[in-house]
């Protein structure tokens, strides 16, 4: 009975795009190339937090990435990656830069939850970057 529950578990992760974590976070598929090193938000973001802004840095490539974020308490963070090259660009509900490729991720937050920061790859520029949605407090049945 265990390994058919695996299964099921493995089968729906599958299906919905987002890796369920504990705590009310999920991880998004990570899009991009396995050059730089690896930086993660999942330590640093929670259920509940507000995000103030999104910015990007783009030039022909997305230079950089970064989260203002609110936690629960009221403290506020901000969440950076990749180089400082690149115009700076916060926008509002999409996010687009660099220049136009036919390799293209797209993701959307799972019912219930927002962005809550980042995980992939990066150096001067971002080499791979995937969402970690964290549960709106109050909102949905998720995990935590």
């Amino acid at each position: 009975m265990k390994f058919v529950s695996q299964l099921l578990v493995t089968v729906a992760l599958a299906a919905t795009g987002a890796a369920a974590l504990e705590n009310g976070l999920q991880l998004s598929e990570v899009f991009g190339g396995p050059h730089g090193n690896k930086y993660s938000d999942l330590e640093l973001v929670s259920p509940g937090h507000r995000v103030k802004s999104i910015t990007i840095r783009t030039s022909e490539r997305l230079n950089g990435v970064g989260l203002d974020i609110v936690d629960p308490a009221g403290v506020p963070t901000t969440l950076y990656h990749g180089g400082r090259g690149g115009a700076p660009n916060t926008p509002n509900n999409t996010v687009s830069g660099g220049t136009r490729t036919t390799k293209i991720g797209k993701d959307t937050a799972p019912e219930g939850y927002q962005l809550g920061g980042f995980v992939g790859t990066c150096g001067t520029e971002v080499d791979s970057v995937g969402a970690i949605w964290t549960r709106i407090k109050g909102r949905g049945r998720g995990l935590g």
